[in-house]
């Protein structure tokens, strides 16, 4: 962790018990299955869509220096 900075991009449960805590980010899957879904209906329905953001967590643990 002196070195290198690591951060992981699913927030696992892997990443709490690693040998070196490991920083991840959680992309929220179930949220953006969701809006996608929402945005394929309004597409179908000859809606115009939209710009979306979703939401993400920082887990910040050993990986990034903290």
């Amino acid at each position: 962790p002196e070195q290198v900075k690591v951060v992981g991009v699913d927030n696992s449960p892997a990443c709490k018990v690693a040998i070196v805590p490991l920083t991840s980010v959680s992309l929220n899957y179930a949220e953006r299955g969701e809006i996608a879904i929402n945005l394929i209906e309004r597409a179908m329905a000859k809606h115009s869509n939209r710009s979306v953001q979703v939401s993400s967590q920082l887990t910040i643990r050993k990986s990034s220096g903290a």
